[in-house]
């Protein structure tokens, strides 16, 4: 497999909860220059110990025009667009990568970016709140290179177990079951029990219960 070298990195969107959570991941990893980009960004956003490294910029392509990796922290009906700004003005050899929950559109433009860039398309299986990437899961769906872009997720993530899958498809389909059902029993769940006495529950609930 061929050498990687990645010494900048922007990241679009790093003013929302995820796009926080890479950027001090990658300020932990010592990356020289992170640049980044968000209309909700504040230069002091993460300390003035980090100013030597992070570069908060006024627009996407100051963002990304020497990026050797560029991470996609947006909502999901403005992937598109922004995999697009992203693919016209990416230097040559640059990675686009994208971290939506759903995938379809968001796959469907990676495809269509510049044939000298690579694409990677993942699902982070863990939320802001996760404190490092060890063991934490990230879901990679092949684009054009299943083996090259399997080695650049395990490189670029290390520690993170990353699960291939087959399709933007069965992606979306599986996922709509594990966080949509997820979310729907925890709301009735919640919403049964903030009719009752909490303090009770607590003293007759078993460990089940309790966790949940």
């Amino acid at each position: 497999m061929e050498k990687v070298t990645i010494n900048e990195i922007a990241i679009i969107g790093a003013g929302g909860k995820m796009g926080t959570w890479f950027t001090a991941f990658f300020l932990n990893l010592n990356f020289n220059r992170i640049s980044l980009f968000d209309k909700k960004l504040v230069h002091n956003h993460f300390g003035e110990q980090n100013k030597d490294k992070i570069f908060i910029t006024d627009d996407i392509h100051s963002c990304i025009k020497n990026a050797d990796l560029i991470i996609i922290c947006v909502p999901v009906p403005h992937v598109p667009k922004i995999v697009l700004e992203c693919s016209k003005n990416a230097k040559h050899g640059a990675i686009i990568s994208e971290i939506s929950s759903i995938k379809k559109q968001s796959f469907d433009s990676l495809t269509n970016i510049r044939q000298d860039l690579t694409p990677l398309c993942i699902h982070p299986m863990f939320g802001p709140g996760a404190k490092k990437i060890d063991n934490m899961r990230i879901i990679m769906i092949p684009v054009r290179n299943k083996k090259y872009e399997s080695f650049l997720t395990k490189k670029i993530f290390q520690g993170a177990e990353i699960v291939q899958a087959t399709s933007p498809e069965t992606h979306d389909r599986i996922i709509s079951v594990v966080l949509g059902l997820t979310h729907y029993m925890n709301l009735v769940f919640a919403n049964c029990i903030s009719n009752f006495d909490y303090d009770e529950f607590k003293k007759y609930s078993g460990t089940t219960f309790k966790m949940q």
